[in-house]
């Protein structure tokens, strides 16, 4: 998948598999041989639900990358005295990372 949202052919394939396997799963599980209509839909609901968090992933990925140095914030508490240094976490805080993901999903 590219930062812009596209889907190479072969990856859609793979996503088709895996959504048509969770499905067949899904109504294993229920016992319910479902009919042509039914399964289809719930193929879908699949599809979409691995698209949508595959493309979620990429546009957090992308907004990590594209974020500049000043725009990130350090949650740990400030060393204590005689304690080894260690890099805190680095992390967005709430509005600046939901800026930076509308930023890139616009590209």
């Amino acid at each position: 998948m590219t930062t812009s949202g596209r889907i190479h052919g072969e990856f859609l394939r793979l996503l088709f598999f895996l959504s048509n396997k969770q499905a067949d799963d899904y109504f294993a599980a229920l016992g319910y041989e479902a009919h042509k209509e039914e399964f289809c839909h719930r193929r879908g609901v699949f599809f979409y639900r691995n698209r949508c968090t595959i493309g979620l992933a990429c546009a957090e990925g992308v907004a990590l990358r594209g974020a500049s140095r000043p725009q990130l914030v350090a949650t740990s508490p400030p060393l204590a005295a005689g304690r080894p240094h260690t890099s805190p976490p680095i992390t967005f805080d709430g509005p600046t990372f939901a800026r930076v993901v509308r930023v890139a999903l616009l590209f």
